[in-house]
């Protein structure tokens, strides 16, 4: 069977080229998306329903392509699935970075809280002292 699967996928337009063209469309969609709805099986062959050797021949490709044929319902079923995963995985994602901001936080928090002045800040918060002494002196004595 994975020798047919692969002679199939290499020479699928080839294989499909004297098929009525809404199959072919059909077919390579399939492919493409891994599957297809019974609704755009019934669409595609059209006039073709009573064409049983056709309809089993798609239905083989199909099968060798690993195309599902699912029902309209299966697959809005399908498509809430794959929502509630991703929806689940940006609410993960976002947990993870909300963690990772409380972490830095609390670690930056925790270096503030921890390291004491250094020898600059004392110097820079005794010059601004002393400026602010000199004004507070100087108004005094232009008041006087």
């Amino acid at each position: 069977m994975a020798k047919l699967r692969k002679f199939i996928t290499h020479d699928l337009d080839a294989k499909i080229k004297d098929l009525p063209k809404d199959i072919q469309a059909l077919i390579k969609k399939g492919k493409q998306q891994n599957f297809v709805t019974e609704q755009e099986v019934q669409a595609a062959f059209g006039d073709n329903l009573d064409n049983l050797d056709l309809m089993d021949q798609v239905y083989e490709m199909f099968f060798d392509l690993g195309v599902d044929v699912v029902s309209r319902k299966k697959l809005q079923k399908m498509q809430l699935k794959n929502l509630e995963a991703d929806s689940a995985d940006k609410d993960k994602k976002k947990a993870k970075a909300n963690k990772k901001d409380e972490a830095l936080i609390k670690s930056v928090e925790a270096k503030l809280d921890s390291s004491e002045p250094s020898d600059d800040d004392l110097k820079e918060a005794e010059t601004e002292e002393n400026e602010v002494m000199k004004v507070n002196l100087s108004d005094i004595s232009n008041d006087s």
